[in-house]
């Protein structure tokens, strides 16, 4: 396989909900057509070669619960739309070459639990708001570009179980609530020695 045009071959499979296409050495970039697939619950791309932006349309994938694109070479920004996909429970865009700010619009999720944006190129702030995640329990943004202070309301999301931000440019004051697992918040510019790998 060497290129996501055979979604275009796909579209067809109406009722399809799983699509794997994982580890396929694919490249090119994804096709808006994959909009068409309604059904999909589960689409799996990552580990391949894509570029491009990701398509705004897979926000319109309203049953998407899963939604795995780590490891290529994808650009630009997060699609704003992801903020209304419905189901997603897993969002992971790591290790990409995605730029931008990480969009506000992410925090109206009410089912989103793990969210993987490390090793790309996001600056601006966390935003605010991210307390409004309320199932959320995985939040991955290590090695970005990520400025400001990271967010006091942080100690109020009691389900967030990991927290990663390593090798950021955070800035203030910042001490790991007691009750996340797995909280590293080291090599960043944070003045408070409470701010390290917990």
């Amino acid at each position: 396989m060497q290129s996501l045009l055979l979604i275009n071959s796909l579209v067809d499979f109406l009722h399809l909900e799983v699509l794997e296409l994982s580890f396929n050495r694919l490249t090119g970039t994804i096709s808006t057509e994959i909009a068409k697939l309604n059904k999909l619950t589960e689409l799996w791309v990552q580990s391949n070669t894509l570029s491009g932006n990701i398509p705004s349309e897979l926000g319109e994938l309203l049953n998407l619960e899963f939604l795995y694109l780590q490891g290529s070479k994808l650009s630009g920004p997060i699609p704003t739309e992801f903020g209304r996909l419905p189901n997603v429970e897993h969002l992971f865009l790591d290790n990409n070459q995605l730029n931008g700010s990480i969009p506000s619009e992410l925090t109206k999720s009410k089912t989103l639990a793990q969210l993987s944006l490390g090793n790309c190129s996001f600056t601006g702030s966390i935003p605010r708001n991210i307390v409004e995640m309320t199932n959320l329990t995985h939040f991955w943004a290590q090695f970005n570009m990520l400025t400001g202070s990271i967010p006091a309301n942080v100690a109020e999301m009691e389900k967030l179980y990991r927290f990663v931000l390593y090798g950021n440019r955070f800035t203030g004051n910042f001490t790991c609530p007691h009750f996340i697992y797995d909280c590293q918040i080291s090599c960043n510019s944070t003045t408070d020695d409470a701010c390290r790998l917990l």
